[in-house]
């Protein structure tokens, strides 16, 4: 190779890093811009979590601090809306088999308005093959 190929070779194996580097940093800058708000975000998740006055949600208290009487009216109403729950899907799936029920379901291939002879035949590629080799066979040619 000439000095001058070399040359641009050169050139270009320069540019190319540089054009790496610039890259690699633009894209670092962004990766800080987008952590610095997940970091402020986590960071007042944690602070309130430390913070022992903070309001807490006066519906949620633990079962054991309540009387027998409220957690037994609790679990009873949770109770309720898991078997309104069940139920509502139980009836869901018996209107989904009554409508199955109800539409017939063709007998054949004709009942559905498919004509076979419309169709191609499958072939596969074994049978293709075959074919092919048996008819190479005949003519004197070989693989």
């Amino acid at each position: 190779m000439t000095w001058w190929m070399w040359l641009v070779l050169i050139i270009a194996a320069i540019a190319i890093f540089v054009a790496g580097c610039v890259y690699a940093v633009l894209r670092g800058l962004s990766a800080l811009r987008s952590m610095g708000g997940t970091v402020s975000a986590i960071s007042s998740a944690v602070d309130a979590m430390n913070d022992p006055g903070a309001a807490t949600d006066a519906g949620h208290t633990a079962s054991f601090a309540l009387p027998l009487s409220q957690v037994a009216r609790r679990y009873e109403d949770t109770r309720i809306d898991i078997e309104r729950r069940r139920a509502r899907n139980h009836m869901m799936h018996r209107r989904i088999w009554r409508n199955w029920d109800r539409t017939s379901i063709p007998e054949s291939l004709t009942d559905t308005g498919f004509e076979p002879s419309s169709a191609p035949m499958p072939m596969d590629r074994a049978s293709t093959r075959k074919a092919s080799t048996v008819s190479d066979a005949r003519d004197g040619r070989h693989q």
